[in-house]
């Protein structure tokens, strides 16, 4: 920090951090609380779920569209090679059944002329969609907005595994992606998601990497996994693999049978701010084995229900499994069972050096735990590990009973309120009993 701050200076910057993490709490809980329309019930694997169509933006105008009309029953492959790249094609409103993959050329702009009432379709049967070329070559600077993209059949292990394979640079902005049997959308180096709606997808609403470069922004992810996928291994809102630069700012993620927004195995510079994320059933939040992340000023509530009943090693709202170099702070969480859990464990190394907790400063953040709830770190490794510049810094806590172990530190586990501020964390912090 290069110098040290007066008291009285001190003061200031914490009441500011404060006061600019309730500011975001207010505008999220009333932005979880915006409604309109309607979408259908879904059994989730743990219950049957329903909910208020969920919108993390405005609703936009239908789209100005001048360029080349298309209407259904159009061969689109042959339309889109009838003309240069950078066409702009204009989408009528109705049903179009897609038996294969569509790959637009370089600056096409796909365009649904009326918002959502160009549907695309594989009629659950047919392994297609709107197609990229994944990395640095390929169709770049591809526009698909507006559309519903529903039910297609792709399948998992091979390319490409969703309907909409973003290639370099696309955006995908104003869609409901929905109904399909693995991904909703796959992403790429350069994508950015606006303003879509992508939920009751098979395996995960969202999945891409390795890739640099995504913003995912405005969005609503939500009920994914609706085939029961194992919610632990590998399913659930969105999940991004050996990528860097990624940016999740200002959606909605919630009710996914998995974890909600995932980051794992060697991600690095990646930003999770703004989003409002509840009631998926591990993880709120879960970076795994990843380094350098910022975790800010989202509002998380009743996440990680897989662990009732477990301690912080299961999972918690917000969850870090052997990542480095790690901020989190003026988040709002009301736990749904674990607020933060940093979970140390011994699984080697990769590109980023020895996998651990290390650097983990987790400050200035408002949690409410349930009865049996927690906060803190864990350890497994064989010697005793003692923490590597972690802690845990003026944050405030909402218990149902003060006297409870309700943070764990290691190597000696669980601990009081008291036994948590002897170890170094919190001192000063907040309890409050509720």
């Amino acid at each position: 920090m290069g110098m040290r701050r007066s008291a009285s200076g001190g003061a200031r910057r914490r009441v500011g951090v404060r006061a600019r993490a309730t500011v975001a709490a207010v505008a999220l809980v009333a932005l979880w609380q915006f409604p309109v329309g309607a979408i259908p019930a879904a059994r989730t694997g743990h219950r049957t779920a329903t909910s208020a169509q969920p919108r993390a933006t405005a609703v936009r105008p239908a789209a100005r569209c001048s360029g080349v009309p298309v209407s259904p029953g159009t061969d689109l492959q042959h339309t889109i090679n009838a003309h240069p790249p950078g066409t702009t094609f204009c989408f009528s409103a109705g049903t179009y059944v897609v038996t294969k993959h569509v790959r637009p050329r370089s600056g096409d702009r796909l365009i649904s002329t009326k918002r959502r009432a160009a549907v695309l379709t594989g009629l659950g049967r047919h392994d297609g969609g709107i197609v990229g070329t994944v990395g640095n070559s390929g169709e770049h600077d591809v526009l698909v907005q507006g559309f519903v993209i529903k039910r297609f059949a792709n399948p998992w292990p091979t390319f490409p595994r969703s309907p909409l394979q973003a290639g370099l640079n696309w955006t995908i902005r104003d869609n409901e992606i929905s109904y399909n049997s693995q991904a909703g959308v796959s992403v790429s180096s350069g994508t950015r998601l606006v303003g879509n709606w992508i939920h009751h997808n098979g395996r995960y609403g969202i999945s891409g990497g390795p890739l640099t470069n995504l913003l995912v922004t405005g969005n609503d992810v939500s009920f994914n996994n609706t085939a029961h996928y194992n919610p632990s291994r590998d399913a659930g809102g969105a999940k991004i693999t050996k990528s860097s630069n990624v940016v999740f700012r200002g959606n909605r993620i919630h009710d996914n049978y998995g974890n909600g927004l995932w980051c794992d195995t060697q991600n690095i510079h990646v930003t999770y701010e703004r989003n409002a994320i509840g009631n998926n059933f591990m993880a709120g939040i879960f970076h795994e084995t990843s380094a350098d992340a910022v975790i800010r000023n989202n509002v998380l509530s009743g996440n990680g229900r897989y662990a009732k009943g477990h301690s912080l090693w299961w999972s918690a709202d917000v969850l870090l499994n052997d990542s480095k170099n790690v901020q989190i702070y003026g988040n709002t969480i009301r736990a749904g069972v674990h607020g933060i859990s940093l979970v140390d464990t011994n699984r080697g190394s990769n590109a980023f050096g020895l996998l651990e907790i290390r650097n983990v400063k987790v400050h200035d953040n408002t949690i409410t735990l349930p009865a049996g709830g927690a906060s803190g770190m864990v350890s497994s490794r064989t010697n005793p590990y003692r923490p590597r510049n972690n802690s845990f810094t003026r944050n405030t806590y909402h218990v149902t009973n003060s006297a409870a172990a309700s943070w764990s530190w290691p190597p000696s586990g669980t601990r009081t309120w008291t036994q948590w501020r002897n170890s170094g964390n919190d001192v000063k912090g907040t309890l409050k009993v509720t």
